[in-house]
């Protein structure tokens, strides 16, 4: 069924299970996965056609989220603002979904923003957000800091 019907293709990047990966080959029997790790995954196609797979190479763009955790005495507005900012100022995203609070703790809150960037860029994109938004805050905690020291 899996030769016939070809829900994906030699390329694909997959995941089933398990198993997430780039599609090396499908024959009659089996189909053969070179997974995240570099290890080539033989699944008969028996156990594939009866599983869920999902084929997110097969669209252009990725939708992304990302959480930070703030202090609870920390100005939800501000913080909200600044991670925005720093989002609509990144090329690379295409569109903002939603910012907002994700959970609430005795101690401290969870933003999260989900957006939408190309799907080759996203892994990269996650890396460098990460670092452009600790830098960010970790300025806007050291501004503060001298607000109140000086």
């Amino acid at each position: 069924m899996l030769v016939v019907f070809r829900p994906f293709q030699i390329g694909d990047r997959v995941e089933t299970g398990p198993v997430a990966g780039t599609m090396r080959e499908i024959n009659l029997f089996f189909t053969e996965i070179d997974s995240d790790d570099n290890t080539r995954v033989v699944i008969p196609n028996g156990k594939l056609w009866g599983e869920i797979v999902r084929v997110p190479s097969r669209n252009d763009t990725a939708r992304m989220e990302l959480f930070l955790a703030r202090p609870a005495n920390d100005d939800v507005d501000g913080a909200i603002a600044r991670l925005q900012g720093i989002l609509r100022e990144e090329d690379r995203v295409l569109r903002i979904a939603a910012i907002g609070i994700h959970e609430l703790g005795d101690d401290k809150y969870t933003l999260t923003a989900q957006f939408w960037v190309p799907r080759h860029e996203a892994a990269k994109l996650r890396l460098d957000l990460n670092r452009t938004i600790k830098d960010e805050f970790d300025r806007k905690s050291a501004v503060t800091m001298e607000r109140h020291a000086g």
